[in-house]
């Protein structure tokens, strides 16, 4: 039996123009809360020396405050309520998303437009972005137990390693101190195929970005929900491979990719870690020159920006 009513099937929510003009409001409330930073994050490639990958930062905006007074003409001074501040709220823990471009988004892989055929590639999504493994213990098993054997023997390197920055190429990493909120990342990607260059090849792209809401102890203090959503857009290169190839070769191959963060504490990025811009307050960093072309996966990363210098 379907329902008629539910939110998910309501014309405005499925309508690409309506969620388009959606996200462009929500965006222009987070630029009101601070001026936005940005860094930039260098496209990579297998085998070639692993780069730092760039950042972008988006902190947010001042607190705001009321005093509240009240008392009778027979209260004495001691009897009169003293001056106390008033939180005003502007974060919701409960509803991090909302007035952010993620608000409209799925949770977890079910933002993924459907591929027929991919599941190798988003397990390797999943594990690379969403899994315990790769978030708070940064070792990244649940990727390698995506991977075809003998592409893990090379990403394992990379994440065994003490290059922090390096293995941010492959998972997502929380700084330690900082947690997620008990809510799924959203997500929003898609994933398009074409043949490989050898028989029993697939060339797989995904375009994803993972919005993740972390917790904080005094949401009264921040000026909104850009200083708690921190976002990573990914753009990474897969193969699969089939027969004939050996039976090592067979499975998922990471073939490179390229990717932005936004919304970040600067500083635990350059080590490879993800914080929420509410832990760093940096005034000096750079702007951001096309925030809407960032939530845009039809349009390519601009890398150019120069910001966390």
């Amino acid at each position: 039996m379907t329902d008629d009513h539910s939110i998910e099937t309501h014309p405005d929510l499925i309508d690409p123009e309506w969620q388009k003009r959606a996200e462009r409001e929500a965006r222009r409330g987070l630029r009101k809360e601070r001026p936005p930073k940005v860094r930039r994050r260098r496209r990579w490639n297998k085998p070639s020396v692993w780069v730092a990958l760039g950042l972008v930062v988006l902190i947010g905006g001042a607190v705001y405050v009321t005093k509240t007074f009240g008392h009778t003409a027979r209260e004495t001074e001691a009897q009169r309520p003293q001056p106390t501040l008033a939180k005003v709220a502007r974060v919701d823990l409960t509803q991090p998303f909302a007035r952010t471009p993620a608000e409209l988004w799925r949770e977890g892989l079910a933002g993924i437009e459907p591929a027929e055929g991919l599941d190798e590639v988003k397990q390797a999504i999943a594990a690379a972005t969403l899994d315990e493994s790769a978030l708070r213990e940064h070792t990244g098993s649940a990727l390698l137990a995506a991977l075809a054997p003998n592409d893990a023997k090379q990403v394992k390197k990379v994440l065994e390693g003490v290059d922090r920055r390096a293995a941010s190429a492959y998972i997502s990493q929380l700084a330690d101190g900082f947690h997620l909120l008990p809510v799924a990342p959203r997500i929003k990607g898609v994933l398009t195929v074409q043949p490989g260059e050898r028989k029993g090849e697939q060339l797989v792209h995904a375009g994803y970005i993972v919005a993740y809401a972390f917790y904080t102890d005094h949401p009264e203090r921040l000026a909104g929900p850009a200083q708690i959503v921190a976002f990573e857009r990914h753009e990474t290169d897969y193969v699969l491979r089939g027969a004939p190839f050996a039976k090592a070769d067979q499975g998922l191959w990471i073939k490179g990719g390229s990717g932005m963060k936004y919304s970040i504490a600067c500083g635990a990025a350059k080590a490879g870690f993800l914080a929420p811009s509410y832990s760093e307050l940096d005034p000096a960093q750079a702007g951001i020159k096309d925030e809407a072309r960032f939530y845009d996966l039809s349009q390519t990363l601009d890398t150019s920006d120069p910001g966390c210098a």
